[in-house]
């Protein structure tokens, strides 16, 4: 049969038995060779993709009953291994011999994506890919780290500085969720001198929460 799949964002022409696995339509006609193939019975998890955003062991999955679906594979992740996670899997040097890991971090973003900040029951329940080189303990690591990074991502560091008569060191501070609340006024951090070749200045907190101001001037 013919069909069109959505693969990593892009319309893909398919042509291929309708109750051929989704992992080899993806190994086989896309030459998508990152989602890997383990057991074959849907236990190891090897070959883990997102259909419409839920980790789904494709080696079980016909591929008449994803049309219409969104797919996302491990290389539609990053296209230079720069996400998040991918990152944080580098650092804490979790690959070993490598072959689960496409479905390890393909299973971690869709927890992710469930909670930003999930507890270790809740990686331990959602992350059920075997790992035949025990790199659970890092695993949860590295899922921490990059939920912690992406939420830093989310809520980033805001400044505001204005001109006045003393010198400050000036400290950047986390914004604050919109709320619906009257205009605030600004809070002024305390100042103090500084190399008299600086400019004095003191750091002032924006009152627009959303938004961050500087207001330079001698």
């Amino acid at each position: 049969m013919k069909a069109e799949l959505r693969v990593n964002g892009e319309p893909r022409a398919i042509e291929a038995d309708g109750d051929t696995p989704l992992l080899w339509v993806l190994r086989d006609h896309l030459r998508m060779t990152g989602t890997k193939f383990g057991c074959g019975i849907g236990q190891c998890g090897a070959c883990t993709a997102h259909i419409n955003g839920v980790a789904t062991r494709s080696c079980l999955v016909p591929f008449a009953s994803t049309i219409g679906t969104s797919i996302k594979t491990i290389e539609g992740l990053s296209r230079n291994g720069t996400q998040t996670l991918q990152r944080a899997w580098l650092e804490d040097n979790l690959p070993q011999c490598g072959c689960c890991q496409a479905g390890m971090l393909m299973a971690a973003a869709a927890l992710l994506h469930q909670h930003d900040r999930p507890t270790d029951e809740q990686i331990n329940s959602s992350i059920t890919n075997i790992c035949g080189c025990g790199t659970y303990p890092r695993l949860r690591a590295a899922i921490h780290k990059a939920a912690a990074r992406m939420h830093a991502e989310q809520n980033p560091i805001a400044l505001s500085i204005s001109i006045g008569r003393w010198g400050a060191i000036l400290k950047p501070f986390r914004r604050r969720k919109r709320r619906d609340t009257p205009r605030r006024l600004p809070y002024e951090y305390p100042v103090r001198p500084v190399e008299p070749s600086w400019w004095p200045a003191r750091c002032v907190r924006s009152c627009h929460p959303a938004g961050a101001v500087w207001n330079c001037a001698r």
